[in-house]
């Protein structure tokens, strides 16, 4: 994952960490170090808020679906509560863009099964082994990319005619178990 986080941007890549409970050992500092930008919710200590946005505060977050969103700046905002339908427009809506998601669902929850034949899906894991299997590719995807980028000499994304973003969601962070975090 370190590996992962490290380059993932300038090639492109989005990582998206979703946990409910946000454990130092979960997101070590390897991968915070390459976050540029953190949301929690209401967490129930001054320590998770601490591990998930490096600052206290999350834990004082009274409304549901109030939260922070935290980057060089605190920004405080009001989440929407969306239906399942709401957010099956919206996705639609993504069927015409250039983006692409894998999704790494841990607790192998339904929540994300019901889009694998979404068209900007490209895969979905729903367990460790599989999880695993996902990690590799894409680390696999990014090195391949390292040498495409280095034998035409990009210095990052900006700089080639690459159009695609690509978004990996691991939900349940807290699961991915440490033999999967790192692969230095």
């Amino acid at each position: 994952m370190s590996q992962i986080s490290r380059i993932s941007g300038a090639l492109g890549y989005r990582l998206i960490f979703c946990t409910q409970y946000p454990i130092a050992s979960t997101f070590p500092g390897p991968i915070k170090q390459n976050m540029v930008a953190k949301i929690s919710f209401r967490l129930p200590t001054e320590i998770a808020s601490r591990v998930a946005i490096d600052k206290s505060g999350a834990e004082k977050l009274s409304h549901p679906g109030r939260g922070i969103y935290q980057t060089h700046e605190t920004t405080y905002f009001q989440a929407p509560i969306l239906s399942d339908e709401d957010m099956m427009k919206r996705l639609e809506h993504l069927k015409g863009e250039d983006a692409e998601f894998t999704i790494i669902d841990l607790k192998g929850g339904l929540e994300f099964w019901r889009l694998r034949n979404h068209v900007n899906i490209k895969g979905i894991a729903t367990d460790a082994l599989e999880a695993n299997l996902t990690l590799r590719k894409i680390r696999n995807e990014i090195n391949k990319e390292m040498k495409r980028f280095r034998d035409n000499d990009y210095n990052n994304i900006v700089n080639t005619n690459e159009k695609k973003r690509k978004f990996i969601i691991i939900d349940e962070a807290a699961e991915l178990a440490p033999e999967y975090r790192d692969w230095e």
